[in-house]
């Protein structure tokens, strides 16, 4: 047997094998780009820019090909979206192609979670922005295809957010780090596979900290946990903050070497042509390992993360569109010449051929225009088909599934049908502009083949590695017999990966074009890993011309110690999580040898852990580290089982890694060393032991005092937030089942809101109590001492009474900012005379300052709320008569005296009690107009502020139904508002309150969070 056998060093001390880490050995193809989409530091192109699904502008396109490979064999990826909401982009991005580009990045993760059920992956995605700090903006959500618009809602909100300070990395990944962490963790408590890891950033790739003023100073925070003693008063102080933030990146055992140990893979994108090559290179060095003089972390020959820098974002549109089909199974075809859009007629530069034969399950096209309007015409063996919008279309007895892509192109799917005769032989692709404005101009194209032609070790049987020691490798392709199908040519590589060393060893296998492949290969003799992760690469080509690529799934080789010696097991030891304090434990089997010996431990060594957690105590069977003098005696062909215990000092969230040094020696012969990997994961959870003892302490101390204090203290801290710092809004509204107008200025508009809506509520009264908007606010301590200090909020004048006292109050957070009620007016609902219409108000509250990244989020739980919490008070006020009319009366006895007046049992609207008047023209109200509001103002539903109508949908909008006419008698005097609804404030505006998925416990949505606090429910929880 011959073989080639390449070692090389690899980039990290192998931790990703314990995720089920690398399978490709890189594959590397030419990208679509315009010349304009060329970066900086590259050379300017000479030729037509070459149109596949790679580009010189990308850096590190093998941990790409890595991440894909990592995902084939856990089917998991936990994804951040981490986008730059700094200044800067008003210059550097200002057609916000970020946005396009993360929108481009969450279709390509949906394409992870569809096809055949062994295809599939799952993916969960969390949403942050960044700029001084790492600002959480959507809880970790399961990509789904209904998930996605959801998301992509969260997405287009960035294109508004670009008015931060600083663009920290530091921060930024800091925060994304321990965000993956933290999911890691609720994802394998219950033993589940640990997910594969990734942040996505998109930036301007700039590293910049601006100057503190009294403006920001107390906002932003005048220093940086990372630069201790350096204060931002100055030029001087932000630079020499900027430097300290490029160490902490930087330096070995640095947050970069931190984020590459936790198995997370970074992909930069840096969209911007302005920023220097100096800028670029930093941000590329720290995902990447190394660009131009910069070098960041421990060293690397394989890239750890990816960079690109493109001012075209077709170039990553297309790049994510790879990594989705690659972890699906699919071979890219390499494009050679460029393709460009033909007019009416198929044209040699928009045509490509595909050949396709049994072994080929399905293809991919992926075809991206400069401009909307492309169409694509695909021609089987036996029929023709044209795609012109997202959906399905036959081609013969095939179906193509075409999903839109950016707005200008599309990723079509088409599958293998029963019927060869539609299937096997040519496909002809073409690419045409029906408007023939853009007849020649170049488009980004691809191809991938999906095949069930599969690679493994023949048999199934992976070969036994023992140190020092010749073994024969043997591979072979795997063909399903119904195929049929025939290799012409392959080449096949196997790749054995060191999990503890940056060393990495590929071995090129040979034989005829279907097999067996076979290769023979010594592990060193001082080899001291316990395994190798091996994976299988073949390349060829069918008898029919067919292109194949297939993957093994990563497979962990125990490597043995030579004849005779004590052996272990396993592998790698993946001990359970730990959720607070104590001791996680694995248990390590110990094989004995042809004679008696014995196993000792070496100290162990910690790879990455939380600095939360402290120092590591391992133990074995009970003990600490022990000496030869000591050691733990094996009997010859004995087996001895040894607990590895791993106690943290401190509770912590987040992953560790480490490694056990285990010795043996036999009788008669010399000592060998193994080093075995271990993992686990860590979950702070609660400290109920704390929380018991302050309370046995408090016992102790005696109750009368310690509960008075707590009253004292309630009593004193029970107000809101300061009014200067808050704004409201009152929109009447209607409501008809799910849709919902403003009924302002006499007219109904789509129901939204707008920055101008909302007004100071400095002069509406006290921190304690104060009226807007027809409504008294409260701050009311509790009256069980250990418990929060709240809101209540009744209409002023009192409430309609209804069943059960339904509508009469509601429970808010004191933190006003992101809360909204609902006021119905009984009247104009009565009037109304239809169930499931509702007349009321809204009165909704955001931070003082610019509202537009607080109302998106407010918005959406308005738009999932509202319709029910309306129909309900609605319902209530039709099944009961109207009151009757009264004469005027003063003071208590005005009208709404025998409304709800008070709040357990205190007065709250006071002596000074006004009814509140019905909102709204008593006239019928003009049709839905259209047209939105000159001030641009932002659409419910709407992640920030941008004005899209909604509520989205495909029907037209009905219209309304006109009021009623009067009744003939008298119109009675108008009643007490009604009723409640509304959410109460959560803890950050900028997101509404998570719930549980019911898919998943771990999971949370805002979308999906049932209501709380409706007409007059339980306290905001």
């Amino acid at each position: 047997m011959s073989a080639a056998v390449t070692t090389h060093f690899r980039r990290r001390a192998g931790v990703r094998a314990l995720a089920a880490l690398v399978t490709l050995v890189g594959l590397t193809v030419p990208l679509a780009a315009s010349a304009s989409a060329a970066p900086a530091q590259d050379p300017p192109p000479t030729t037509a820019p070459t149109t596949a699904v790679a580009s010189n502008a990308l850096q590190g396109g093998e941990a790409i090909g890595d991440l894909a490979g990592c995902i084939q064999g856990s089917k998991r990826l936990a994804v951040v979206f981490l986008i730059d909401q700094s200044g800067s982009l008003g210059k550097s991005d200002p057609q916000n192609r970020r946005v396009d580009a993360a929108r481009a990045a969450l279709d390509s993760l949906v394409s992870l979670t569809e096809g055949r059920p062994e295809e599939r992956a799952r993916v969960d995605v969390t949403v942050a922005a960044f700029s001084n700090d790492y600002y959480p903006i959507r809880p970790w959500t399961k990509v789904t295809d209904t998930s996605r618009e959801r998301l992509n809602r969260t997405l287009d909100g960035f294109r508004k957010r670009n008015q931060g300070t600083d663009t920290d990395f530091v921060n930024a990944l800091s925060g994304a780090r321990a965000a993956l962490a933290d999911r890691s963790a609720q994802l394998t408590a219950d033993g589940s596979a640990e997910p594969c890891k990734a942040i996505v950033l998109f930036t301007d790739g700039q590293y910049d900290i601006g100057v503190r003023d009294d403006s920001n100073r107390e906002e932003l925070g005048n220093t940086k946990p990372y630069a201790p003693g350096v204060t931002l008063d100055d030029e001087a102080g932000a630079k020499a903050a900027e430097e300290a933030g490029r160490k902490a990146l930087c330096q070995e055992g640095g947050l970069a070497d931190g984020i590459r140990d936790d198995d997370i893979t970074l992909l930069s994108v840096a969209l911007t042509g302005t920023v220097t090559a100096q800028d670029q290179d930093l941000l590329a060095a720290v995902s990447t390992g190394s660009s131009g003089a910069v070098t960041c972390g421990r060293p690397t020959a394989t890239p750890p993360g990816a960079y690109v820098s493109a001012a075209d974002v077709d170039v990553l549109v297309a790049r994510f569109d790879e990594v989705a089909t690659r972890v699906a199974g699919g071979t890219v075809v390499p494009e050679t010449q460029p393709v460009v859009l033909c007019g009416a007629d198929a044209c040699e530069g928009g045509t490509r051929t595909i050949n396709v034969d049994e072994s080929v399950r399905r293809f991919r096209v992926f075809a991206l225009a400069g401009q909307p309007g492309m169409t694509v015409e695909l021609t089987s063996p036996s029929a023709t088909a044209t795609v012109e919008q997202a959906g399905e279309v036959a081609v013969g007895s095939a179906t193509a599934t075409a999903h839109a892509i950016a707005g200008r192109g599309f990723s079509i799917d088409v599958a293998r049908p029963e019927n060869p005769a539609d299937w096997t032989g040519t496909w002809t692709v073409v690419l045409h502009d029906p408007t023939g404005e853009n007849v020649g101009k170049p488009v980004t194209f691809a191809h991938y083949l999906f095949t069930d032609i599969g690679i493994d070790f023949t048999e199934g049987k992976a070969p036994v590695i023992v140190r020092g020691e010749q073994v024969g490798l043997s591979a072979s392709p795997v063909i399903p017999e119904a195929l049929g199908a025939k290799l012409k040519s392959a080449k096949v590589v196997l790749r054995l990966d060191d999990p503890l060393t940056s060393e990495s060893t590929t071995v090129d296998l040979a034989g005829p074009a279907n097999g067996p492949y076979l290769a023979g290969f010594t592990a060193p003799l001082d080899y001291r890993s316990s395994s190798y992760q091996a994976t299988l690469a073949l390349e060829g080509t069918t008898e029919s011309g067919a292109v194949v690529s297939a993957r093994s799934a990563p497979r962990l080789i125990t490597v043995q110690r030579p004849a005779g010696s004590i052996q272990l097991a396993p592998a790698s030891l993946a001990l359970p999580t730990l959720t607070g304090t104590g001791t996680t434990s694995a248990d390590l089997i110990v094989l004995g040898g042809k004679q008696d010996g014995c196993v000792w431990f070496g100290p162990s060594r910690t790879v990455t852990s939380p600095d939360a957690a402290g120092e590591l105590k391992v133990t074995y069977d009970g003990r600490a580290a022990v000496d030869e003098e000591s050691c733990i005696p094996v009997e010859a062909d004995a087996t001895v089982i040894v607990p590895v215990e791993v106690s943290p000092t401190a509770r912590a969230t987040g992953a560790v890694r480490g490694v056990v040094e285990v010795h043996e020696r036999t009788e008669g012969a010399q000592e060998s060393v193994t080093d075995v990997p271990f993992r686990l994961d860590l979950a702070a959870g609660v400290d109920e032991a704390r929380r018991m003892l302050l309370a046995v302490l408090l016992l102790l101390g005696g109750l009368l005092l310690p509960v008075l204090l707590l009253v004292l203290i309630n009593a004193v801290t029970a107000r809101f937030q300061d009014l200067d710092a808050v704004r409201g809004a009152v929109i009447p509204v209607r409501v008809d089942g799910k849709r919902m107008w403003r009924t302002d200025g006499g007219r109904m508009a789509t129901l939204m809101f707008a920055p101008s809506d909302f007004t100071s509520l400095a002069d509406a009264g006290d921190p304690r109590r104060f009226t807007f908007g027809g409504i008294v606010f409260r701050a009311r301590p509790s009256r069980n001492p250990f418990g929060a200090s709240l809101a209540l909020a009744a209409p002023e004048g009192g409430a309609e009474k209804l069943k059960g006292g339904a509508g009469s109050r509601v429970e808010l957070d004191l933190g006003l900012a992101g809360s909204w009620v609902f006021l119905l007016d009984p009247d104009r609902t009565r009037r109304a005379g239809r169930t499931g219409v509702a007349e009321g108000r809204i009165i909704a509250f955001v931070s003082e300052g610019d509202p537009a990244g607080q109302i998106g989020p407010m918005t959406d739980d308005v738009y999932a709320r509202l319709p029910g919490t309306a129909a309900g008070l609605a319902g209530l006020v039709l099944q009961k008569r109207a009151p009757k009319a009264k004469k005027a009366k003063r003071g208590a006895d005005a009208a709404g005296a025998t409304e709800v007046d008070a709040v357990d049992g205190e007065d709250l609207a006071g002596s000074d009690a006004i009814p509140a008047e019905p909102v709204g023209s008593a006239e019928p109200l003009a049709e839905p107009e259209p047209a939105v509001d000159a001030e641009a103002p932002i659409p419910m539903g709407a992640s920030v502020d941008e004005a899209i109508p909604m509520p989205s949908s495909s029907e037209p909008e009905p219209e309304p139904d006109p009021e009623p006419e009067p009744e003939p008698e008298p119109e009675p005097e108008p009643a007490g508002p009604v009723g409640f609804g509304g959410r109460p404030a959560s803890v950050d505006p900028m997101s509404a309150r998570p719930a549980a998925d019911d898919t998943n416990p771990g999971d949370t949505d805002p979308d999906d969070t049932p209501p709380v606090g409706f007409t007059g429910g339980g306290a905001p929880g």
